[in-house]
């Protein structure tokens, strides 16, 4: 049952969700790939979730209430997203292709951070989630340190964890360090290959390049003391590193192509990244919003000297 439960709210339903948020809400008519469905779908569940969660987070609800109550709404929105995609669930679904070796150091990065790394020392969600779990409320202490922590005064992130361990009745640290990372890495990569799609279109060779540079990268912060925004592999989980890893690399790539195309679906897409980010990280909506109005003003800086340089 657990491995079930596991492979629904994982898998199955970020991969619906990112569908049917691709066929309504996209900024391009091509079809989105199994992997990048995954991705987008799992920052839309993240926004969901913390709108719906943040009352009951605030007011201290009990860990096992609302897991229930989420996995009711999980399995609704399953049912929506079947029911809206009827035939073209399967029908439109393809696998973007990406070379061998590719897939191979994805995969070995897979293993590498699920069996032999170890979280970085910075990094007490484990911890938090833990706690969460056996005291059954989102009420706490911060580890380490002994200050007051409440879930939605920094991020609620963690709760997602805790309710997974309830709903799935293994030890916390288990689910976080075993099970999570399998889901989010996958997520981590459908999200770069959305990226390298918008950056280089149909250029296989440069997304291909551009993915094993993004792992390549991120295999070499496993051996240097690095931030936890960039340390995917160790902290995948880390709010700090869906934020830094994650979302913000997606909102600046999407900058730039809803400044093309300026469609009424952008916005909302840009209302979803806020979302998810804040969830992430306490301040993750103000820096997504900085990053955008960076990306306007070079937009616009670059517009006017084409036109300069035409006039």
């Amino acid at each position: 049952m657990m491995i079930v439960l596991f492979l629904y709210f994982g898998f199955l339903l970020p991969y619906l969700v990112g569908r049917a948020w691709n066929r309504v809400f996209s900024w391009r008519k091509s079809y989105i790939g199994v992997t990048s469905a995954h991705g987008i779908g799992l920052i839309v569940l993240f926004a969901i979730f913390y709108v719906v969660s943040f009352v009951p987070l605030s007011r201290g609800m009990a860990v096992s209430e609302l897991a229930h109550w989420m996995s009711l709404l999980g399995y609704g929105i399953g049912v929506v997203c079947l029911v809206f995609l009827n035939r073209k669930l399967w029908q439109d679904a393809h696998i973007t292709k990406v070379a061998w070796p590719v897939i191979v150091l994805a995969i070995i990065a897979l293993i590498c951070s699920v069996l032999f790394l170890r979280p970085d020392s910075m990094d007490v969600t484990g911890e938090m989630v833990r706690r969460m779990v056996d005291s059954n409320v989102f009420y706490g202490v911060t580890p380490y340190t002994g200050e007051a922590w409440l879930g939605t005064n920094h991020s609620p992130v963690e709760a997602i964890y805790g309710i997974g361990a309830v709903l799935m009745g293994i030890d916390p640290l288990v689910y976080l360090h075993r099970l999570t990372p399998v889901a989010l890495l996958i997520a981590y990569f459908g999200v770069y290959l959305e990226i390298g799609t918008i950056l280089f279109g149909e250029e296989k060779r440069a997304r291909d390049t551009f993915l094993v540079i993004v792992i390549g990268m991120y295999g070499l912060e496993v051996f240097r003391d690095g931030p936890l925004l960039i340390n995917v592999l160790c902290n995948p989980w880390n709010g700090q590193t869906l934020l830094g890893s994650m979302i913000l690399p997606l909102s600046f790539v999407m900058a730039y192509q809803w400044l093309r195309t300026m469609r009424w679906q952008c916005y909302l897409s840009a209302g979803c990244l806020l979302v998810a980010a804040q969830l992430c990280y306490g301040d993750g909506a103000i820096m997504v919003a900085f990053l955008w109005a960076v990306a306007i003003i070079v937009a616009f800086a670059l517009k006017r000297m084409a036109r300069r340089k035409a006039a």
